[in-house]
């Protein structure tokens, strides 16, 4: 137990330092389950917050290092083990929390799960309402990500198909049956992976023609990691600064509305041509978005690197 814990804790701080890195505003939180203190903000028994979804800081990752040291007994003495919590209310809790501090609009809600049991609900209740609040979770847009551990010296394996198949996605579980390795570098390499998900890029229409339309997915093989705009904070609270714009005329002094006391235009024969900004959406509008079936092209015209797995 204490090897697994130190390694996720590890693990967790650096999450969180490269969280400095590449995305700083984004909130990360640590839970545990199975433990005999109750500390959350539903006062379900054995779930403990050590972490509330919060933005990295030095504080934090100083936390997650000083978790990572606790031997056996300590954890034990200052958490306390209970095996009979139930796993829906762990779903119930993380999806409180994410409804809570984080909305699906402005964040990515991806909940990691770190567990070297394949089957944590033997009874059937347990089973039905725990998938239930796992599908829950997954229709208020929280992908749930399975970190399979294996215990130090045991041989047992972990098999998805008692519990875990029924509540993971397709994507989610891709590498499930990776071998774990109780190492740092190795599961920091593969909460690493999960930190970019694939995404698609937009939805398009795709019309058939004679009014049938199809729904398609639009992705892009490869695209370039890019660091995130600066974020400009005021000094007394670091808080985000909003920046305003405003139209002043230069001869009154008065503020412009921009609709009705603005006006552009381009010069076209030394003249100047009003054209508003619908006009301008007017033109960059050149019929609906999507795709068209234009026909049919001979079946040996398609090549082997035209078939693309994303």
């Amino acid at each position: 137990g204490r090897c697994l814990y130190r390694t996720v804790m590890q693990s967790a701080a650096s999450f969180l330092k490269n969280k400095v890195i590449a995305n700083s505003m984004e909130k990360v939180g640590i839970l545990l389950y199975g433990t005999g203190e109750s500390r959350n903000q539903l006062h379900f028994k054995g779930i403990t917050v050590i972490q509330d979804l919060d933005i990295p800081s030095a504080k934090r990752i100083r936390e997650l290092e000083t978790e990572a040291e606790r031997n056996f007994g300590e954890f034990d003495k200052r958490y306390g083990l209970d095996s009979t919590v139930k796993l829906s209310d762990v779903f119930w809790v993380c999806t409180s929390m994410f409804h809570t501090v984080c909305p699906s609009k402005q964040f990515h809600r991806r909940l990691f799960f770190f567990t070297p049991t394949d089957d944590p609900c033997p009874l059937p209740a347990d089973r039905t309402t725990a998938i239930t609040r796992a599908q829950d979770a997954a229709q208020s847009e929280v992908d749930l990500h399975l970190f399979s551990l294996q215990v130090p010296g045991s041989s047992k394996t972990f098999t998805m198909g008692k519990f875990w198949a029924d509540v993971l996605s397709e994507d989610a579980g891709l590498d499930y049956g990776e071998a774990s390795s109780i190492k740092l570098e190795e599961l920091a390499r593969r909460v690493r992976k999960r930190e970019f998900p694939k995404r698609m890029l937009r939805r398009q229409r795709f019309d058939l023609g004679n009014g049938t339309e199809l729904g398609v997915c639009v992705y892009a093989d490869i695209i370039e990691a890019k660091l995130p705009s600066p974020v400009q904070l005021r000094a007394e609270d670091n808080k985000p600064l909003k920046s305003e714009t405003k139209l002043i005329c230069t001869k009154t002094g008065r503020i412009l509305h921009p609709v009705d006391d603005v006006q552009t235009y381009v010069i076209l024969g030394h003249e100047a041509i009003p054209v508003s900004k619908d006009d301008v959406a007017g033109i960059k509008q050149m019929g609906t978005p999507g795709f068209k079936l234009m026909g049919f092209r001979p079946k040996g015209c398609l090549k082997r690197h035209h078939s693309i797995f994303h």
